[in-house]
C-alpha cells in the first residue's frame, strides 16, 4: 500500500484501491463497487460496536477525509510498534472488512474478535508474527502486514492482504 494504491506484486490482483472513490464494480464476490463495500462493512462492524470510528493517529489534515482515507493514512504513517494506539486496529479492520463484505463474510464476528476479544493478541502478531483463529477466519500477522482468510459458503478461499509501508518483506 502506497498512498492507498496497490503496488508491485499485488497490483494485478488488486480489487480495491484504499482511499480512492471507487464506483465501478469488480468481477469477484458480489461485485460491489468499493464505495458500497465500505458502506456494507461499516454497517456490519457497527453490529459489533455501535460506537465504531476511525480515530486519526495524526491530527493534521484529516478534516473532510472519509473513514477509509483516514484508515489508510493511519497505517501508512504509524510504525507497527504503535499499533496498540487508538484507531490502528480499527483501521486494519475497516480495510479488511471492506474487501470481505463482497463475499458475505460475517464481518460482525471478525469485528468482535479484532476489537474486543483478541485485540491484544492481534496487535502482538502485527508487530512480530503469528496466527490467530476467529472462527470462521484465520488471521496471520507479520511485521506491518495483516492477512485474513475466509472460506465462503461456495467453497471459495478468500484472502485479504493489507501490507503497510513498514512490512518487512516485499510479499505480505
Amino acid at each position: 500500500m502506497k498512498g492507498g494504491v496497490c503496488q508491485r506484486t499485488e497490483a494485478n490482483n488488486c480489487l480495491m484501491e484504499w482511499g480512492s472513490a471507487g464506483s465501478h464494480g469488480v468481477n469477484v464476490g458480489n461485485g460491489a463497487p468499493q464505495n458500497d463495500a465500505v458502506d456494507n462493512a461499516d454497517k456490519s462492524i457497527r453490529q459489533a460496536d455501535e460506537k465504531f470510528q476511525i480515530v486519526p493517529a495524526f491530527g493534521d489534515a484529516t478534516a473532510g477525509l472519509l473513514p477509509m482515507q483516514i484508515a489508510v493514512q493511519n497505517l501508512a504513517r504509524v510504525h507497527p510498534e504503535g499499533y496498540r494506539n487508538p484507531g490502528l486496529v480499527e483501521s486494519f479492520l475497516l480495510l479488511a472488512a471492506s474487501a470481505l463484505s463482497r463475499f458475505d463474510a460475517p464481518v460482525d464476528v471478525l469485528s468482535k474478535g479484532m476489537l474486543f476479544e483478541h485485540r491484544e493478541e492481534l496487535t502482538s502478531i502485527l508487530s512480530k508474527s503469528g496466527t490467530l483463529y476467529l472462527d470462521p477466519f484465520r488471521i496471520e500477522g507479520q511485521f506491518g502486514c495483516l492477512k485474513v482468510f475466509f472460506d465462503t459458503e461456495k467453497g471459495e478461499n478468500v484472502g485479504v492482504y493489507i501490507k503497510t509501508p513498514f512490512a518487512a518483506n516485499e510479499v505480505c
